[in-house]
């Protein structure tokens, strides 16, 4: 049990230690007008990253700290795509309990900081699928997060709620439990 403490503290300074000499070099080679500096600025970001990973392993890496756009669906979209029948998946990233409290009829529960890494694999890549969660400040919020981390590993048509869900349940709109 020691030995594994003494190996993530080296392992996190070693990591320090890269990210420190990265963005130093980066911003040398920046203020020379390099082209690398990019890079090097990148390869810092990427030590962050693994740090974040090695003391908060239920974040997925990919998007734990990362800036990204990604598409997004109103309430009366996803409605009309609901009334219409439309195939499409509807993920709820919130809570088991929070899930089990009420929901987007039809959703399927896979818990953004819980499950996401292992079960994304259940979901279609057929199919267009709209993640949603029960809060969207600050952001980026964690249907967003899902999205991304969907579009990362190689969906193609995922798309992330515009509000959180309980503007569905203030619309009016249809709640399973």
């Amino acid at each position: 049990m020691a030995r594994q403490a003494i190996y993530k503290v080296l392992g996190v300074l070693g990591i320090v230690i890269v990210f420190v000499v990265g963005i130093w070099l980066g911003r040398l080679y920046s203020a020379a007008g390099g082209p690398g500096a990019v890079t090097l600025q990148e390869f810092g970001s990427t030590a962050v990253r693994q740090i974040r990973q090695l003391w908060e392993p239920s974040t997925p890496p990919a998007v734990a700290d990362r800036e990204f756009d990604v598409p997004r669906v109103s309430l009366e979209q996803l409605k009309e795509k609901l009334d219409a029948g439309a195939d499409i998946v509807i993920v709820d990233v919130r809570s088991k309990e929070d899930f089990n409290e009420g929901h987007i009829p039809e959703a399927v529960s896979i818990p953004w900081q819980q499950e996401i890494e292992t079960r994304y694999t259940e979901l279609p890549r057929d199919k267009e699928i709209i993640t949603y969660c029960g809060r969207c400040c600050p952001p980026p919020d964690d249907s967003a997060r899902a999205a991304q981390f969907l579009l990362d590993k190689g969906f193609s048509d995922v798309k992330a709620m515009g509000v959180e869900f309980v503007r569905w349940q203030e619309a009016g709109y249809p709640v399973e439990k």
